[in-house]
């Protein structure tokens, strides 16, 4: 399928290659992917124990049943090289991009729509105001593993003047993948 849905907390996620649709209550928020790859695919990964049913009106045609339920939702070939993880954490879901050897993690570009002003907080994390209140992003963990060890990356949001987000990556083995994880997206609405 094209399209994966996601729901814990209180938040739903529609998620397509090209982006994330966040609903909470009556709240929205897209998280578009600027310049991902065409040919990118949403997929599961980490089958979860139980199946799901789905009785979509009053056809028996719509209704769907015995589907499977996964840990986690992949966006595969999000950019060159980059591939995007969504779980949930807590109630509320998280992202992680894995960063393959040779590939440039400045490729990502995230727009948030709508969005009156996205800003870098003192603590690191991403403030993104819309008419619907604030969202926010807590500030991403960068890290790398080397055999057991975890070694960590320097590394924050860069918010560019048009509003895009990427981010700025400090020295790091390029031989080795990095995960950019932003420890836990769309923590709440204030």
């Amino acid at each position: 399928p094209r399209e994966w849905a996601a729901r814990g907390g209180g938040l739903e996620a529609r998620i397509v290659p090209a982006g994330v649709h966040l609903r909470e209550g009556t709240r929205k928020l897209d998280v578009e992917y600027v310049g991902g790859l065409p040919g990118a695919t949403v997929g599961g990964c980490g089958v979860a124990e139980g199946h799901l049913n789905f009785f979509l009106g009053d056809e028996p045609g719509l209704w769907r049943r015995g589907v499977p339920a996964y840990d986690c939702a992949q966006v595969r070939g999000l950019y060159p090289g980059i591939d995007l993880r969504l779980t949930e954490s807590a109630g509320r879901l998280k992202s992680e991009y894995v960063v393959i050897p040779g590939a440039a993690p400045s490729q990502i570009r995230i727009r948030y729509a709508p969005a009156r002003a996205v800003a870098l907080e003192t603590d690191g994390s991403l403030r993104i105001d819309s008419a619907d209140g604030v969202w926010r992003e807590e500030a991403p963990v960068l890290y790398q593993r080397r055999g057991t060890r975890v070694e960590v990356v320097a590394g924050s949001y860069e918010v560019a003047s048009d509003g895009l987000v990427g981010f700025h990556v400090g020295d790091y083995d390029r031989s080795l993948p990095l995960v950019i994880d932003p420890v836990v997206t769309f923590s709440t609405l204030m």
